[in-house]
């Protein structure tokens, strides 16, 4: 069951022997979308609503990481984070893709980086949204037990109508967007993957370390290698996102958004990365204002940054 499928096409292509479901939408450079790790995480659920207006200016194309939404492994591997980026990287030379903008939100942002360190000949721009595990992984008891497998952070119960869309209702800034259509397809994605994502859980999340240990690039943290990154980047993180306030950024209305230097607290390079770009004040771009535009929809989607898209549609568009 599909939703919104005037604003783009429901795809899928072979890596590897893998059926793997993306979405797309538009024309003009690829910008590339990619999902948290969420039980409900998918492209459709997290990117779907944004395609309308990402059109406009991309060919947005934003793929199932596998063993979520569509695209399932049939052996029922499950995958680290560092085999859920080498699974992206084959998907992307599977599209024949070689010049991207990239985009990630929540783990999704880990994601994004071990691409761009992976092939940065490919990697033009690096968007790096609301993630805490892409920035400083998961912090110590008891702040990081809602992060991890467990009672206080992902218990994993057997999903119902009533949970999903209690879970929509929490993430959806947009109320609209929690329709019965959704609620129904979200169900049915969500109990499709339940036992995989419970198994990841109980497997990789299952404490603070081992998750943390998930989250490492040659034998560190990847924010420790954030230096290293010669593209471009932006970080935003949305106001209602309490996993990390920023000591170094630039706040506007809509959030600690927008770094202009990204002082993170494990990776103090960041903000001497002379390639970062972007200064957006007020919805208005510098240079690169049409990714700009990209962070601001995918952040208007969800529910912490409190963005509102009809008062920002004369400076966007």
């Amino acid at each position: 069951m599909h939703t919104e499928m005037d604003n783009y096409k429901h795809c899928f292509i072979d890596v590897e022997g893998i059926k793997t479901h993306y979405i797309e939408a538009g024309t003009g450079h690829p910008l590339i979308l990619i999902h948290g790790g969420g039980a409900l995480s998918c492209a459709e659920l997290n990117y779907g609503s944004c395609t309308k207006h990402l059109m406009r200016n991309f060919r947005v194309i934003a793929p199932d990481v596998v063993n979520f939404g569509e695209t399932f492994d049939k052996s029922s591997k499950i995958y680290t984070a560092v085999e859920q980026g080498e699974f992206l990287i084959k998907f992307l030379k599977s599209m024949k893709l070689d010049s991207i903008f990239i985009g990630g939100n929540s783990h999704g942002g880990w994601l994004v980086q071990y691409i761009a360190h992976k092939i940065p000949s490919v990697v033009k721009r690096l968007i790096i949204i609301n993630s805490l595990n892409g920035t400083k992984g998961i912090p110590d008891y008891p702040e990081g037990a809602k992060y991890i497998y467990g009672p206080q952070g992902h218990a994993h119960p057997f999903p119902t109508y009533d949970s999903v869309k209690d879970q929509l209702s929490n993430l959806y800034f947009d109320q609209s967007l929690v329709e019965e259509n959704r609620i129904k397809m979200s169900l049915k994605i969500v109990q499709s993957t339940h036992k995989i994502a419970k198994e990841r859980a109980t497997t990789i999340n299952k404490s603070i370390e081992s998750t943390n240990a998930d989250l490492m690039f040659n034998g560190k943290h990847i924010s420790e290698f954030a230096h290293k990154l010669e593209m471009p980047i932006l970080m935003p993180w949305g106001r209602d996102d309490t996993s990390m306030k920023p000591d170094d950024g630039y706040f506007c209305e809509y959030g600690w958004s927008f770094f202009i230097s990204c002082k993170m607290q494990r990776c103090m390079s960041f903000q001497e990365l002379n390639t970062m770009f972007l200064l957006i004040e007020q919805n208005v771009g510098l240079d690169s204002d049409k990714l700009s535009k990209a962070l601001i929809i995918q952040f208007y989607i969800f529910r912490f940054p409190h963005f509102y898209l009809q008062s920002m549609s004369r400076t966007l568009f």
